[in-house]
């Protein structure tokens, strides 16, 4: 039971025919089958596919919270009496640790005094103290970024989401940092020029929609980041509609996938 129960408390316990068969996987294209608990319907659950299907492709779902890193994943893998080695794991785990990339990703979540800083202001009136975390958080991003896209070690996009899913606290913190910008504008307080300000949060949030896409995918987190992307570029749709285009896209595929709702609707 505690290897296929869905969830179990002291006296009673979640286990389904077809849907404690399924096979777990961490990452976001690998999960091809969305749960769906109707708890109106006594707990009932439904599967959406998650993305169009391969025939005789095994249809797989997350047990748990994928967002953390390895060690945190296999530690609630094993409760389910197994140690996960799915294509993400095994990424973590055995493709990227010794590369340019995977020692970029080790020196920015080293970066402890960041998640003090933050701590530091997040009561705090906006002020350049947030502006000057920004600027170093989005340092760190940008690392990242840049050592993806290095040709030698050839990485996919599915990689650089991963990667982008290690350091996503750092995109949250830099976020953070832009929103109390913004408030400080609404107050009269002008922090940073709007434009630049509009343009950092496209960056920002374009980098959580690909750490969301390749972890978390189509969860509600992942949606409404979604959602918030294409409205900041919605915004700035002359200076970039392909990009505007593309968010909406996204956005309005996540929603067809989770709800069935379309565009229409």
């Amino acid at each position: 039971i505690n290897a296929n129960c869905f969830s179990r408390q002291a006296d009673w316990a979640a286990v389904y025919g077809l849907p404690s068969m399924l096979n777990h996987d961490c990452s976001g294209h690998g999960a091809t089958a969305l749960k769906l608990v109707i708890t109106y319907l006594d707990g009932a659950i439904i599967f959406r596919a998650a993305r169009d299907l391969e025939v005789d492709e095994e249809l797989c779902h997350r047990y748990f919270d994928t967002e953390g890193a390895l060690s945190a994943r296999h530690a609630l893998s094993q409760r389910w009496g197994f140690l996960c080695d799915c294509r993400r794991c095994h990424f973590e785990a055995a493709k990227l640790p010794g590369t340019t990339l995977g020692r970029v990703v080790e020196r920015s979540l080293a970066a402890k005094h960041l998640g003090e800083q933050l701590e530091a202001l997040r009561a705090a009136p906006p002020s350049d103290a947030h502006v000057a975390l920004l600027r170093e958080l989005l340092a760190l991003c940008d690392d990242v970024a840049q050592a993806s896209t290095a040709e030698e070690e050839g990485w996919s996009d599915e990689d650089v989401g991963w990667c982008f899913s290690l350091v996503k606290p750092l995109c949250n913190a830099a976020l953070f940092c832009l929103v109390k910008g913004a408030e400080g504008a609404s107050r009269g307080t002008q922090l940073m020029d709007a434009d630049e300000a509009s343009a950092l949060r496209c960056v920002v949030l374009k980098h959580i929609a690909a750490a969301w896409e390749h972890s978390e995918r189509w969860s509600f987190d992942h949606l409404m980041n979604l959602h918030m992307h294409w409205a900041v570029l919605a915004k700035r749709q002359l200076q970039d509609v392909e990009a505007t285009s593309d968010a909406r896209r996204s956005c309005e595929q996540g929603f067809l996938v989770r709800f069935g709702v379309d565009a229409a609707e």
